[in-house]
């Protein structure tokens, strides 16, 4: 893996200087990096969003028991009718506002009247709990638009917030969401929204530039690990109607992990042209840099094995090359379950 967290440089530093290297402390520094990444992971995990379903699904290396869960959500059927929801192919905040509470005496729900208008559940977070989970939905709005001939009601705005005796596990907030319709297909070409997974905040916008080009962030961070992925793609036309695989022209992509960025780009559409590419081929349309700090430290290209199988390697300043999975991804993985095993388990 390449992709790891770092604290933040000194702001002291002058940033538009070079910071030159050796390429054994590059080296270094993506140890680091991993190193670094697994403890972030090690907070999510240990986060009160993760505790609080891993108590609730009592789960334990991988395996888990939610019945009492599913026999909670299944009880709303005597309360809640979605075949409005399937009349309408959309959903309506005033339809369904209230409070439903939940009792864990009676294994049953109770509505009342909600007199802000929201959606709300009172429930437990433990079976013969008290209701210490609260989950609101504040806002809700859509509109309709056209898939293959169907009206459907697509959400435009949203604002989903649960909290545990108060405070916030969870939440999703969509802000915006531009919908295009193009004959019987509709496609979002615009979105502005947030998730926040205690500890974890990820922010996620998306446009279209000019038709046929399009932009995507999502940032997620919580103190001292920051990542940030940009797409940037270009199809060959706009009538998202009939778009296939090979309708992609380019592809920019980046990865960054504090002051450690990954950077590529694929000319797609030259390289879907070619059946059964060597690794020479797909490396000469493949660019994959590494820098920190804003400095390249090393190339990613591919070789072929015996069995002809594509093997990732890093080629460093030097001309120095090390085959990614032995050097780095190996390790990372092997620490990564060490990390999720009281949760996951075993991943092989």
């Amino acid at each position: 893996m390449l992709f790891f967290c770092d604290k933040p440089e000194d702001p002291k530093e002058d940033d538009t200087a070079p910071n030159v290297t050796t390429v054994a402390q590059d080296k270094e520094s993506l140890e680091k990096y991993s190193s670094d990444l697994i403890n972030c992971i090690k907070d999510i995990k240990n986060g009160d969003l993760v505790s609080t379903v891993q108590t609730m699904f009592d789960i334990s290396q991988g395996e888990g028991d939610g019945e009492w869960v599913q026999e909670m959500v299944d009880s709303l059927e005597g309360i809640i009718d979605v075949d409005d929801i399937e009349t309408q192919n959309r959903f309506s905040l005033p339809t369904y506002k209230g409070i439903y509470t939940y009792s864990s005496v009676s294994k049953k729900w109770t509505k009342t009247n909600s007199s802000n208008g929201y959606v709300v559940f009172n429930f437990p977070s433990q079976e013969n709990g008290t209701n210490d989970l609260k989950l609101s939905l504040t806002e809700y709005s859509d509109k309709l638009t056209n898939f293959e001939g169907d009206d459907i009601g697509v959400p435009i705005r949203v604002n989903l917030v649960l909290t545990k005796n108060g405070q916030k596990l969870a939440s999703f907030k969509l802000n915006s969401i531009t919908w295009v319709e193009s004959g019987d297909f509709s496609l979002p070409i615009a979105v502005d929204a947030q998730i926040f997974l205690s500890p974890l905040t990820i922010d996620i916008s998306g446009r279209s530039l000019q038709g046929k080009e399009f932009d995507a962030d999502i940032t997620l961070s919580k103190s001292g690990c920051n990542i940030t992925f940009n797409t940037e793609f270009e199809l060959l036309h706009d009538d998202y109607s009939t778009l296939e695989d090979t309708d992609i022209d380019n592809v920019k992509m980046s990865l960054s992990f504090n002051n450690l960025k990954v950077t590529s780009n694929i000319d797609v559409n030259t390289l879907s042209a070619i059946d059964d590419p060597s690794a020479s081929q797909v490396n000469s349309l493949l660019d994959i840099d590494v820098l920190k700090s804003g400095q390249k430290i090393a190339d990613v290209e591919l070789k072929e094995d015996s069995e002809g199988d594509f093997i990732p390697y890093l080629v460093y300043k030097d001309a120095s090359e090390e085959e990614i999975d032995e050097a780095y991804a190996t390790q990372f993985l092997d620490d990564l379950e060490l990390a999720l095993f009281d949760l996951l388990g075993d991943l092989d």
